[in-house]
């Protein structure tokens, strides 16, 4: 997987859906942007608007894009922050160690397993990102998508960091290594980690923000 060198001409959000549609499909033609929209994880974005409500607060706001137009002519927001909810990062292994805590940083995509090969997406998605954000309601880490994807060319040819699943492929980041190399990185007090839906929006957008430790590198 090679890293995107340099910023490519992106489509006007004044067009239509459809040319959204047919400029993407030359973009990434194995997959169906408008199905993908219509079945993204409500989950996910549940973790975005708890994100961006949190940092906003801490002093750092994010817009974030809610129309098909704009996330996929531009981003995921104006800052460029793509955000990104890794449930399972906590407990999940690194092959080379076997010790558990480590992030997926996700290099492409399909929108069924029957697919051959992979489209770019994450950190290569061709769009406004200069941030990932990654993380869940234990810790969140911010890196600059140049050294994410520095990380990635540097490590991925290791099969040891080779993830993948059905529908998606991946470079994993041990959390020493996410703690070596991030931008910020915020930790969640433990009273955040198991919150309902309906108390996370009451703590994120009333509670006084307290409790949080916010590092940067």
């Amino acid at each position: 997987m090679q890293t995107i060198g340099g910023m490519v001409a992106l489509p006007d959000p004044g067009l239509t859906t459809e040319d959204i549609d047919r400029f993407y499909k030359h973009k990434y033609p194995d997959t169906d942007y408008t199905e993908s929209y219509r079945n993204h994880s409500k989950e996910a974005e549940f973790f975005q608007d708890c994100i961006s409500l949190l940092l906003t607060r801490l002093g750092y706001p994010l817009c974030n894009f809610a129309s098909l137009k704009f996330q996929y002519a531009l981003g995921e927001n104006v800052q460029g922050w793509e955000i990104k909810l890794d449930k399972h990062c906590n407990r999940r292994p690194f092959e080379k160690t076997r010790a558990e805590g480590c992030l997926w940083i996700e290099l492409g995509e399909k929108k069924d397993e029957s697919r051959d090969g992979f489209i770019n997406s994450g950190v290569f998605r061709l769009d406004n990102t200069i941030k990932l954000l990654i993380g869940n309601y234990f810790q969140i880490w911010v890196f600059s998508i140049d050294v994410a994807r520095a990380y990635v060319d540097l490590h991925y040819p290791d099969p040891n960091y080779k993830l993948q699943h059905k529908t998606s492929v991946g470079c994993a980041m041990p959390f020493e290594d996410a703690d070596r190399n991030y931008e910020m990185k915020l930790v969640f007090p433990p009273r955040d980690h198991w919150l309902s839906p309906e108390d996370r929006i009451t703590r994120f957008s009333k509670s006084p923000i307290q409790g949080y430790n916010l590092l940067h590198g």
